[in-house]
């Protein structure tokens, strides 16, 4: 049998993707960029093998009044097909903002979602369907009053059995996965999250959480760990931290290093060295690691001083204790903005549960 168009024209496009090395392959026919999937964006990658989709976008000139552009998964299969501007499409990144009807896929070839666009932002109804193709739920997007900005309200809900659990912006929905793994559940009214939404941090053990929402609006929460004791939180997740403070911290940490090595250099060395350390759950600080080039004296004095420092706030997740690592530079800078001085440092943060990194982002924690 031989193959569709389609078919035909997605495998052309990544036989082109596999030849060249780049974030951007440039022919004289397309433009092809390679993306990876976030939760809530995508990123551009430098190559095939870490994309996990293919953004093509055809030859136009800025007097054209649309670009079709598509996206393909790396099995050849339709991902998107929309349509943009094209001032608004960006060769060297890949960005662009979409316009008019876009329907996206599965990698199934199902249809994923009907959606309108008008200047990048979702207008009207949406339509979104399960992997299977059944109806999953419609969301209508309306003008905010006196703004640019759009609300979203949940018209209907459909579980997996195809029944109706909401209905008219009335009863309730689920949060899924993105194997579409049931993380919360809760209540709707007027279109919106209204009382009790109940979750899981993952689907492998018991611990689990509760918001209280109002019209979409985060109210409060409790957290429940694997045993069952209960943590309040104000924030769905919090960074460890230190109970002086950042800079403080950072400034007698350095101080605690000049004590043990006592070098003429160790301002200097400091000023340049960069490391990393756990926090564990109770707040202990442990396995410090260079993360640049530092001398083995030197290092064994850092570890020697990060002994003496006292516990930090540990991280949260649901009001959760959680351990994190923590990059940092040991460089503190001054910076000036107009009238005003701050300081500035450089540093990262990663948070773990049961040994595997949290994602967070809006109200839900994701294991990547």
């Amino acid at each position: 049998m031989n193959p569709s168009p389609l078919v035909k024209r997605a495998l052309f496009i990544i036989a082109l993707s596999i030849s060249v090395n780049s974030a951007i392959a440039q022919s004289r026919d397309t433009t092809v960029y390679f993306f990876r999937n976030l939760r809530y964006t995508s990123q551009l990658v430098s190559s095939l093998d870490s994309a996990d989709f293919i953004r093509v976008i055809p030859p136009f000139r800025l007097t054209d009044e649309r670009v079709d552009v598509k996206e393909f998964y790396k099995n050849g299969k339709l991902k998107l097909a929309g349509v943009a501007i094209p001032s608004t499409i960006n060769l060297g990144r890949g960005t662009l903002s979409l316009e008019g009807q876009c329907i996206s896929f599965f990698d199934n070839g199902k249809r994923k979602a009907i959606t309108t666009y008008k200047e990048n932002q979702k207008q009207g109804t949406e339509y979104y369907y399960y992997p299977d193709g059944s109806q999953y739920q419609i969301v209508n997007y309306k003008n905010v009053s006196g703004s640019v900005y759009t609300t979203a309200l949940l018209e209907s809900f459909f579980d997996k059995t195809g029944k109706e659990i909401c209905a008219k912006g009335e009863g309730a929905a689920y949060d899924y996965d993105n194997d579409f793994n049931i993380i919360r559940s809760g209540t709707i009214r007027h279109g919106l999250m209204n009382g009790e939404w109940r979750g899981y941090i993952t689907g492998k053990d018991s611990a689990k959480y509760s918001i209280i929402y109002q019209d979409d609006k985060y109210i409060s929460g409790i957290g429940y760990d694997t045993l069952g004791k209960a943590y309040p939180f104000k924030n769905i997740t919090e960074d460890a931290k230190p109970k002086e403070g950042r800079f403080v911290f950072i400034e007698k940490f350095r101080k605690l290093v000049n004590k043990i090595y006592n070098t003429p250099h160790s301002r200097k060395l400091l000023d340049s060295a960069m490391i990393s350390f756990t926090i564990q759950e109770d707040g202990s600080l442990v396995n410090l690691e260079p993360l640049s080039t530092i001398s083995p004296d030197l290092v064994e004095a850092m570890k020697a001083a990060l002994s003496q420092c006292p516990k930090w706030i540990p991280a949260t997740i649901y009001g959760i204790p959680l351990k994190a690592t923590f990059g940092v530079s040991l460089l503190i800078s001054e910076q000036t903005s107009g009238q005003f001085r701050y300081k500035q440092n450089e540093g990262a943060q990663v948070k773990y549960y049961n040994g595997s990194p949290l994602n967070v982002e809006g109200g839900s924690a994701i294991i990547l």
